[in-house]
């Protein structure tokens, strides 16, 4: 700043003042004007700014003109046809920060600012508070005609420079633009020149200026736009005006490994004439920096990223896209940059470089290029936040119908310090709908995190934790995406997080987005199963009995779901059915199918004709498609009748309604596909036939009449009735009267009778001793409503085989219009037999946790899952020990895997003796229903890492289960030593290979020619792809199927990158059809990513045409301990393992044939 101390010290320069009418310098004549040129025409005085909106704006008298430029020297003389083609804008007011104004018949002298803006100075004593005592000599006149082009603000605050002003302290030479709230310094006397300002405007602050905002280092438009407060609109007009955010990302310092970091904002305004879209930007690194400092890069608007992610490739990266950007007409956008840092150093910053690398849809482009955003300086951390994504999972091929499926999972390993959880972006892949799978849900450590998603318009699910993030401590975290599927049988899915911008994980301590590492991580390809048709008792048909006579009854009740597709219904049968003898004219007249109380086919008949037992009579609804169910919709199917019971004769006390279908009554209506295989009825409950209708109490059907359970619980529900009301009135209910029959237990081990609709919704009050059975009631049922009402207790611990039972329930009731005694005929419910419960020996669902090679290092790998099944009472799992051992189950092994989880709870693998154990010590909390179907416990297991000075490649792990805990009830918790039940043996290594057959499967169209032919020709081509590291690959195994063709051999194994150079030192003869033969390469191949092998035989002969073919196959017999048809490793040893567990194998290839 020593230029400017200086400067400020010469006397300031004097200006002769000529009249504009006298203008007499000879003036510049060139081509056609431009943007921000000073302009006029041969012949007359007046001088005008040519604006960015092609509009041209007058200064209205000298002293206006001088307050922005120090000459005529930039005046251009144009024609006045084109002076004529720039339409008028408006009168160019005072530069801010120049001088003071006032009118010739107002004394009040102003202040102006950004936007012609007129601040009073409030004072004199202020004025020379901030100007000096020769504060006047800044003052000039503006003409009452002119000063309607300035808009009168509010007064200035004592002390404070106006907007605009130039400011410097009196012991520093730094020189300030304040610009309101900001003193923003220049970065030297070049940036200070290259806005035209004068040094004879810079005040000087009695205060101390504290520096503030972006600094300004070179031209700034906002700052030297003569138009600015014209009432100009930048890019008005068939244009797109690009300019630096004022809001852009200040310089600071950028972390390696840091994701997204903001790296500069744009601005784009469209012309109010129309929108305009944005076909392609293209950005410039600056700085003394290199690529590879950033090493992806994005466009966001907001946070919402516009782009995939992009690299700088000689110092430029471009993105582009028909719709890139849409700006609407008259409105800006603002654009952000960010960026991965890579962990390199340097100074780094973008820029737009150029107008021309802003493409539109034709739009005009105008800015002051180069727009450069600030630098920042990459540096390194060594103590930031690092993330590892792991190994991912999906959901495999699924049903339709399936219900909160994982869709995508993997482990997170944080290290260094823990992270704030900010957001996530899966991508589907796959070929569904968007609203085939819904009700996606993020889930951490198995808790739900945020609100439910969709899959939106850009095939994206966003889970957005900005607002309550999720602290991940250090250790291994699981995130997973769940959802229902809905539709979209026989359509594909698949679910990728990408990129380091698809997760935002926020370092705790820096607070800056850290790479998650180990990115992308795709699930494979899932197909949704075809469509099907789920037909189900509806719950909430608690009837249990019907009324004589009674018309337009519900007879049977039933949900159906649609899944995949949409289900046409073509066809549907009703059929009842009476216990006992019905006379002849008796039965169901207009039996009715309704579809969600729309009727659907003709009401019929089921009358007896022939007196006697009634027989089972069924009736057909629809011939073609009766109605249809879109793919994820529910329905409520009612079977309704009006029951003709006139003649004395009838005496069947029950009636029977199941809907039923023939084979081939459901079709997908996409798949085409009909369903059910064989003909099928759906059972209801029979209902009770009574005379009265009043009211009505029957025993719950949908709770079993005979149980079998564990004592010792509390809140045990112990009968349940329905009580309901006739068809004729309302019914009003007073009490609920409960008996208990509690054969060889004591009355006092049934407590806290209490009576509710659910075991949390009392009636009444408990009742502490069941000798007082009293519960006063008030409900009201309107005409056939139901009420379930279920009777509860706490049971003590009592001896096998005791028996408990409401004996008898009895409801005091009224009808609500005619004010009758409703007596319901009292019932007794369901008797319960109390026994010890248990938790059978667990067993190993092999197919959830099949034997896999496992990358060191890997957390959250599936090493087992567990199924428990309870009986007599449902459990809760607390305590669960495992030991390692080698494949043969005998052999401890201690050094593959570092711990165990199981849920969020995690317990490390520690020497127990001989044995290497993981104890989950009542650290569980795992609920085991009583059912038939059990409970799976998914347990996965943290790897150690493989190589030099650590795990051995190739080591086996086996997991046994050895002792469980558990409780049911209130009862004493049992400790279980197990028959050891095992888990598949997983292979530990550093990195894998996978094979894939590639566009020479057997369910592939390619290659265009199959064609087999005598001589050489290619007829299988492979890809080995490394994961989580390089491999070695040294040999394969084929088995040929051939017939016709003779004297074949494999003659070539080529790198597809490199078709001249032979992999094999040898041909290998085929000479026997379906047998296994070895094809070794010449020397290792490494592969660091992936690689394709084309594979060439020769054939000697050929048989008559149509009665040659071959087909070439990768196969593998190898296992666990024996076999090397294959050859490869993970580079940390140097023997070769075999094909076991080799990703793929076997794979079919396709058929050559002549």
């Amino acid at each position: 700043m020593k230029r400017l101390r200086k400067m400020l010290a010469v006397t300031v320069m004097s200006i002769t003042v000529i009249s504009m009418s006298m203008l007499t310098v000879p003036f510049q004549v060139g081509a056609a004007a431009k943007a921000g040129d000073l302009i006029k025409m041969n012949g007359l005085s007046s001088v005008y700014s040519l604006g960015t909106d092609g509009k041209r704006y007058v200064f209205p008298n000298q002293s206006t003109y001088f307050s922005w430029y120090s000459d005529w020297s930039k005046v251009v003389t144009v024609s006045q046809s084109e002076l004529e083609s720039y339409p008028l804008g408006a009168n160019v007011t005072v530069r801010p920060g120049t001088k003071l104004v006032k009118i010739t018949t107002n004394p009040t002298v102003y202040a102006v600012e950004p936007g012609g803006v007129l601040r009073s100075i409030v004072s004199e004593a202020n004025a020379i508070a901030l100007y000096g005592k020769d504060w006047a000599k800044k003052v000039i006149d503006v003409p009452d005609g002119y000063f309607t082009n300035y808009k009168v603000g509010t007064a200035l605050t004592a002390g404070v420079y106006p907007a605009g002003s130039l400011v410097k302290s009196a012991t520093s030479a730094d020189v300030y633009y304040f610009d309101g709230t900001n003193n923003r310094k220049f970065a030297d006397e070049a940036a200070f020149v290259s806005n035209r300002f004068d040094f004879s405007n810079v005040v000087i602050s009695a205060a101390a200026i504290v520096a503030g905002g972006i600094a300004i280092a070179a031209n700034d438009t906002t700052l030297s736009d003569t138009t600015s407060g014209a009432g100009g609109t930048a890019g008005s007009g068939t244009g797109l005006t690009v300019a630096l955010a004022s809001d852009t990302a200040v310089s600071t310092n950028v972390i390696g490994g840091q994701a997204i970091a903001n790296m500069v904002s744009f601005k784009l305004t469209a012309a109010n004439d129309g929108a305009v879209t944005v076909k392609s930007i293209k950005l410039k690194r600056v700085g003394i920096s290199s690529d590879s400092v950033l090493s992806s890069i994005y466009l966001y608007e907001g946070n919402t990223k516009l782009t995939d992610a992009g690299s700088l490739s000689s110092g430029y990266v471009t993105f582009s896209g028909t719709g890139l950007i849409i700006i609407p007409a008259g409105q800006t956008k603002t654009i952000s940059v960010k960026a991965d840092i890579a962990g390199v150093t340097g100074n780094v910053g973008l820029a737009i470089n150029a107008a021309s690398d802003v493409v539109t849809d034709g739009a005009t482009i105008v800015g002051a290029f180069p727009v450069n955003g600030n630098q920042m300086s990459a540096m390194n951390a060594s103590d930031l936040a690092k993330v590892a994504v792991g190994a991912v999972s999906g959901s495999g091929n699924v049903n339709a119908g399936t219900v909160n499926t994982t869709l995508w999972s993997a482990p997170l390993t944080i290290t260094d310090k823990s992270v704030n959880f900010k957001y996530v972006s899966f991508r589907q892949l796959g070929s569904i709908a968007s609203d085939s799978i819904q009700n996606l849900k993020l889930y951490v450590n198995g808790i739900q995190t945020g609100a439910t998603s969709t899959i939106n318009s850009s095939n994206r699910v966003v889970f957005d934790l900005t607002s309550a993030p999720v602290l991940l401590d250090t250790g291994n975290r699981t995130i997973e995406l769940r959802g229902d599927i809905v539709k979209g049988s026989n359509s594909t899915f698949s679910f990728s997080l990408q990129v380091a911008s698809d997760i935002e994980l926020v370092d705790s301590n820096y607070g800056v987005n850290v790479t998650a590492s180990s990115l992308p991580k795709t699930t494979g390809s899932a197909t949704i199963n075809s469509g099907n048709l789920v037909i189900a008792k509806d719950q909430t048909f608690s009837t249990t009995q019907v009324v004589k006579n009674a018309s337009n009854v519900t007879l049977a009740k039933y949900t159906m779901k649609a899944y995949g597709e949409d289900m046409k219904i073509t066809t549907l049968n009703a059929a009842v059915s009476f216990n006992g003898v019905v006379a002849v004219g008796d039965g169901v007249n207009n039996l009715s199918v309704f579809v969600n109380g729309e009727a659907k086919g003709t009401s019929q008949s089921a009358l007896q004709t022939i007196a006697g037992t009634f027989a089972t009579t069924t009736k057909t609804y629809g011939t073609t498609n009766l109605f249809t169910i879109s793919a994820g919709q529910t329905v409520t199917v009612e079977v309704k009748g009006t029951l003709v019971m006139n003649s004395a004769l009838t005496t069947a006390t029950t009636i029977t309604t199941n809907l039923a279908a023939v084979a081939g009554a459901y079709q997908g209506v996409t798949s085409f596909a009909n369903t059910p295989v064989v003909s099928t009825s759906y059972g209801t409950s029979a209902l009770t036939i009574v005379s009265t209708g009043l009211a009505i109490l029957s025993k719950n059907n949908a709770f079993a009449s005979v149980q079998t359970i564990s004592s010792n619980v509390q809140k045990q529900k112990i009968g349940s009735f329905v009580f309901q009301a006739g068809s004729s009135e309302a019914v009003r209910a007073t009490n609920v009267a409960v008996k208990l029959a509690v054969g060889t237990m004591g009355i006092t081990d049934a407590t806290n009778l209490y009576i509710s609709e659910t075991p949390t919704n009392v009636i009444g009050s408990p009742v502490a001793t069941p000798s007082a059975n009293n519960f006063p009631v008030d409900f009201t049922l309107q005409p056939g409503q139901t009420k379930t009402i279920d009777v509860f207790a706490d049971v003590a611990l009592v001896g096998d085989n005791s028996t408990l039972q409401v004996s008898d329930l009895a409801i005091t009731a009224r009808t609500v219009t005619t004010t009758l005694t409703v007596e319901p005929a009292n019932i007794a419910g369901q008797t319960l037999t109390f026994v010890a419960g248990f938790v059978a020996t667990p067993v190993s669902v092999s197919a959830d946790a099949p034997s896999a090679l496992v990358v060191g290092g890997s957390t959250g790998a599936t090493a087992a899952v567990y199924k428990f099944v309870a009986t007599n009472g449902a459990a809760t799992l607390s305590s669960l020990k495992f030991k390692v051992y080698q494949n043969d189950g005998t052999t401890p092994e201690g050094t593959a895997i570092n711990s165990l989880t199981i849920g969020s709870v995690t317990a490390p693998v520690v020497a127990n003796g001989s044995d290497f154990v993981a104890f989950f010590d009542k650290t569980l909390n795992i609920s085991v229903p009583v059912s038939t179907i059990g409970t799976s416990v998914t347990v996965t297991a943290n790897y150690n890492t493989v190589g030099t000075n650590n795990v051995t490649t190739r080591t086996q792990s086996k997991l046994k289960l050895t002792d469980y805990r558990y409780q049911i009830g209130s009862s004493v918790p049992a400790d279980v030593v197990s028959t050891p039940v095992s888990a598949n043996t997983m292979l530990s290594v550093a990195s894998k290979a996978v094979v894939d057959l590639g566009e020479y499967s057997s369910n592939n169209t390619v290659p265009a020619s199959r064609v087999l032919s005598i001589g050489t020709q290619e007829v299988l081509r492979f890809k080995v792809v490394a994961q989580n590291g390089s491999v070695n690959f040294k040999q394969f195994a084929i088995t040929p199927v051939f017939n016709g063709a003779g004297t074949i051999a494999v003659v070539g194994v080529y790198d597809l990158a490199d078709l001249s150079t032979n992999l094999i030192s040898a041909p290998v003869s085929l000479a026997t059809s379906s047998t296994q033969y070895i094809i070794p390469l010449a020397s290792d191949s490494l592969i660091s990513t992936n690689r394709t092998y084309v594979v060439k035989v020769s054939v000697g002969t050929l048989g008559a045409v149509n009665t040659n073919n071959l087909t070439l196959s990768l196969t593998s017999v190898d296992t666990i301990s024996t076999g090397t048809n294959w050859q490869w490793n993970d580079t940390t040893v140097g023997s070769y393992g075999n094909g076991y567990l080799l990703k793929n194998l076997p794979v079919n290839g396709y058929s050559f044939n002549y």
